[in-house]
């Protein structure tokens, strides 16, 4: 065999394999594992005092206002974890909630007004969506979260849609839920972890 056949086969079997009669097998996204699923969707960070920076801004608010809400723990009651907030500052001031958080083979619960929701399903993939009462939530994917001192890495993104606009929620694994970003037909609102006690 010459040196210009062998080229020649050579080349065609590289041509041959690159564009390749069969299209490359997707790879399908792996769940979360378990020991990272119960990093970012602990209940324990619920257990402590939590302070959090409140921006809002909508028109029927007069503009943009701030304010902190003060998030306390209460108890825990058949496995689900009480927690009461309370705005102080700004035009919600004195506004009360009440919710509660239990962990299951489902994955993360909700409860409020005696509904509960998946707030996180386990497993969990990239790309997943899931009903939450009348809202869609999505599993965007990971971001690293930027603040003025500090990066913090591989966030757990979820977006829902609903009825009134958009809202984006992160997760770190060292504080679990600590950022949300609304995005309302009546305007804007984001809430931030301050700190834990």
């Amino acid at each position: 065999m010459t040196i210009l056949k062998i080229i020649f086969i050579s080349m065609f079997t590289l041509v041959a394999m690159s564009s390749g009669g069969e299209k490359a097998a997707q790879i399908e996204p792996k769940p979360l594992s378990k020991e990272d699923w119960n990093k970012y969707f602990n209940v324990d960070h619920q257990k402590k005092k939590q302070t959090w920076r409140v921006s809002m801004s909508s028109p029927f608010l007069g503009g943009a206002t701030k304010a902190k809400m003060i998030q306390k723990f209460k108890g825990e009651e058949d496995g689900w974890v009480q927690i009461a907030s309370v705005i102080v500052g700004g035009p919600m001031d004195g506004k009360q909630q009440k919710s509660q958080l239990k962990i299951t083979g489902k994955g993360l619960l909700s409860k409020k007004d005696g509904k509960e929701t998946i707030s996180a399903p386990f497993p969990l993939t990239v790309g997943q969506s899931w009903e939450k009462g009348d809202k869609t939530v999505t599993f965007q994917g990971f971001e690293d979260y930027e603040t003025p001192t500090q990066t913090i890495a591989k966030c757990i993104v979820f977006k829902t849609k609903h009825k009134n606009g958009t809202t984006s929620i992160w997760y770190s694994k060292d504080h679990g839920y600590f950022f949300a970003d609304q995005e309302l037909k009546t305007g804007s609102m984001t809430v931030i972890l301050d700190s834990i006690k």
